[in-house]
């Protein structure tokens, strides 16, 4: 898979996880909100697994057409970016990493994968990895998704008022 492709599929799983349904009502207060499909996402489902020094171990799952895929996403703690941003949405960065499970079937999850990036092909016989690093950006807090696309402010989304 080339850099791109690898880059595209880290940015879909990130903006993906972020529209989720994500169950955390605990620690933080956040909590779930309702998932707007589209054509170029793939919605899976998340859960918390901890939550220690800053870094957020999640266990996502996708289920479709019989086939379940399972991993976890372990996202390190976020940093300011010393770019870009305000004081208001500040734009921080972190380093995270998505973790195969064994007896995961990923199979339908890269191909519908595939169809949301409008993808041509999909790589042939690449060997099965552990582990896959990325960068993530923070882009600010209370934010839901938009209907029709991008990201809206929202007090309800952090179950804050």
């Amino acid at each position: 898979m080339s850099r791109l492709g690898v880059i595209c599929l880290c940015a879909t799983f990130f903006l993906a996880a972020t529209g989720c349904n994500l169950p955390l009502s605990e620690p933080n207060g956040w909590v779930a909100e309702a998932y707007l499909p589209d054509a170029a996402s793939v919605a899976f489902d998340l859960e918390p697994v901890q939550l220690v020094n800053g870094s957020l171990q999640l266990k996502a799952t996708y289920a479709s057409q019989g086939k379940t895929a399972h991993f976890s996403i372990e996202l390190g703690p976020a940093k300011a970016s010393g770019s870009g941003g305000t004081r208001d949405s500040p734009i921080n960065t972190g380093e995270g990493r998505f973790v195969a499970e064994a007896e995961s079937d990923a199979s339908i999850l890269l191909a519908d994968l595939q169809k949301a990036l409008e993808a041509r092909a999909s790589p042939q016989r690449v060997p099965r990895a552990t582990s896959l690093p990325f960068t993530f950006a923070a882009i600010g807090d209370n934010l839901s998704q938009a209907s029709g696309g991008g990201l809206a402010t929202s007090r309800v989304a952090t179950g804050r008022r």
